[in-house]
């Protein structure tokens, strides 16, 4: 007699790219010099390659002279936002979100946290997303990334990249290679 074996069906769950990234920055407007910093980051699977630079783009945009800023989960942890900043004793001093965050995560997030910065992106949704909120807080920045801008830094995706970030009297440029790239920010609230 034949033996017959149950059709074992497995399903693959979808697992993060992983990107590495050397970051030089030269901040003349804050003083932050940094040189080769290695950066592992994780690209969610449903995270598009926009968004990664666009986070990549925050991190270096905040970081600090001790870079002491952390990546998190991000999309995978609704408890965490995408970029923080926890001191020694685990008080959040930054808290770094990208997209168009609900009332209840803008509220949760300048509340646990001394400082609360949101990039926003998308031409069209930001926008209308912005003029529905009714929640700001005075430790909360809202600051806006064109879709140039983000195109523009996603045409930098690589597995292995090596940027460089350049702010003077408020003008911010990456480069990468023989690209370089103007960043405005517009800062919203």
């Amino acid at each position: 007699m034949p033996v017959i074996f149950p059709l074992l069906v497995t399903s693959m769950a979808l697992t993060a790219t992983i990107l590495k990234a050397k970051v030089s920055i030269v901040d003349l407007d804050n003083h932050v010099y940094l040189n080769d910093i290695p950066l592992t980051l994780a690209q969610h699977p449903s995270e598009t390659d926009n968004r990664l630079m666009l986070r990549l783009l925050a991190w270096m945009l905040n970081v600090d002279a001790e870079a002491r800023l952390s990546f998190t989960k991000g999309l995978g942890e609704d408890e965490e936002p995408d970029i923080w900043f926890k001191s020694d004793i685990g008080v959040i001093e930054h808290w770094i979100d990208l997209g168009q965050p609900s009332e209840k995560r803008l509220k949760k997030a300048s509340n646990q946290a001394q400082k609360a910065t949101i990039y926003t992106y998308g031409d069209r949704s930001a926008a209308i997303w912005f003029k529905k909120l009714k929640y700001s807080a005075d430790n909360l920045s809202i600051q806006f990334i064109n879709d140039e801008t983000a195109d523009q830094m996603a045409q930098l995706y690589s597995r292995n990249m090596e940027l460089q970030l350049m702010i003077q009297d408020g003008d911010i440029q990456v480069l990468s290679g023989d690209m370089s790239i103007a960043i405005k920010p517009e800062v919203w609230c």
